[in-house]
């Protein structure tokens, strides 16, 4: 399939999604945020297999003091901070503290790996603001035997088997990468072909920001509150209308 064939179907596929209110387009001309980290899954495969036990158990203590912190905070916030944020917070850790996490294996989170001749696979990433959780998670397929296109979108909750740490965590703190060891991007490449089978050839990063910018560029998304709304982490305010 010609190069900028592939370009028209990334490009309208992505439009289709951002008018129903929750896609992605890698658009070269309207997006200035395009990751600039180098991206070598193979080379990081070979990484991360080799990083020694003692280290890896110690990035997977890192990566889970990070998760709990994070589930603290939105613990807290969903009991609507009513107290003072430090204790709300507080309260949140010791439930969480006491909640045990029994190790686990699932079987359908690997799959045998595909043949890479069979599709030239794309993933493009959507970030939060923070620039280190993935919002969207999609893998765009081209069959090379012409068939048509296939994409589907990957749960960004979806629990996968992380390379760095060899445990299980959700699909979109893949894009906090594994520190001294891979990118964002690369580590939630190998993360979805380990998933999926298949190798990822090419990725598209895009942040808020230049979501932002691919929304203005098709004249905006109406949006229709029935009540008024907020949101205290982005500090939404909105009126109903």
């Amino acid at each position: 399939m010609p190069t900028w064939a592939k370009s028209a179907i990334l490009s309208t596929l992505g439009l289709i999604l951002i008018l129903v209110g929750s896609g992605l387009v890698w658009l070269d001309r309207l997006v200035d945020s395009v990751a600039a980290e180098d991206f070598n899954p193979g080379e990081a495969r070979q990484t991360l297999e080799a990083i020694p036990d003692d280290v890896r158990e110690e990035l997977r203590l890192e990566l889970s003091a990070s998760e709990r912190d994070r589930l603290a905070r939105e613990l807290a916030e969903a009991a609507g901070l009513q107290e003072a944020e430090e204790d709300a917070l507080a309260r949140a850790e010791e439930i969480l503290a006491a909640i045990e996490v029994p190790s686990f294996s699932v079987p359908n989170a690997e799959s045998p790996p595909l043949p890479d001749s069979m599709f030239d696979a794309y993933l493009l990433i959507g970030s939060d603001q923070s620039g280190f959780l993935a919002d969207v998670v999609l893998l765009v397929l081209f069959p090379s035997d012409g068939a048509a296109p296939m994409m589907v979108s990957i749960p960004r909750d979806l629990y996968l088997i992380n390379p760095c740490t060899e445990s299980y965590n959700r699909a979109n703190a893949m894009l906090g990468g594994c520190r001294g060891f891979a990118g964002g991007t690369t580590l939630m490449a190998l993360a979805v072909e380990r998933f999926t089978g298949i190798a990822i050839d090419h990725f598209a990063l895009v942040n808020f920001s230049g979501f932002e910018q691919v929304i203005d560029a098709v004249g905006g998304v109406e949006l229709c509150f029935n009540s008024p709304t907020r949101d205290l982490q982005s500090e939404l305010m909105v009126e109903a209308g």
